[in-house]
C-alpha cells in the first residue's frame, strides 16, 4: 500500500508543477494540458489499483478466517478422537484386566 501511497504523491507532485505560471504560448498551453491529462490518467488507475489492493485484502482476511474457523473444527475433531481412542485403549485395558482376575479367581476356587 505504501508504494501505491508515494505513487499517487508524485504524480500528484509532478501534476501540481506543470501548472503554467505566466505567458505561455498555445503550444506549449496544449502540451501542459496533455500532460495533466496524462497524469490525471495515470491518477486514476492508481486509484483504481488502490481499490482493486483493498478488496483483496479484505477477501484475503475473509479466507483467513474461514480457514482459521475449519482448522480450529479440525483441532476439536481430533481432540475428540483422541479421547475416544485413549478410553477404548483403557477399556480393553481394564477389560484385559478383570479377565486375568476371573481366571485367577477360578484357578484359586479350583486349588480349594
Amino acid at each position: 500500500m505504501n508504494e501505491l501511497d508515494e505513487a499517487v504523491a508524485l504524480v500528484k507532485k509532478i501534476r501540481d508543477g506543470l501548472y503554467p505560471h505566466g505567458d505561455y504560448s498555445r503550444e506549449k498551453l496544449f502540451a501542459v494540458q496533455r500532460s495533466q491529462a496524462v497524469l490525471r490518467r495515470k491518477m486514476a488507475d492508481l486509484a483504481m489499483q488502490r481499490s482493486q489492493k483493498d478488496i483483496e485484502y479484505e477477501r484475503s482476511g475473509n479466507e483467513y478466517q474461514k480457514l482459521m474457523l475449519t482448522q480450529r473444527q479440525l483441532a476439536k475433531k481430533t481432540d475428540k478422537y483422541e479421547f475416544l481412542r485413549k478410553q477404548e485403549i483403557r477399556q480393553y485395558y481394564l477389560k484385559s484386566v478383570r479377565i486375568e482376575e476371573n481366571e485367577a479367581e477360578e484357578i484359586i476356587a479350583c486349588l480349594k
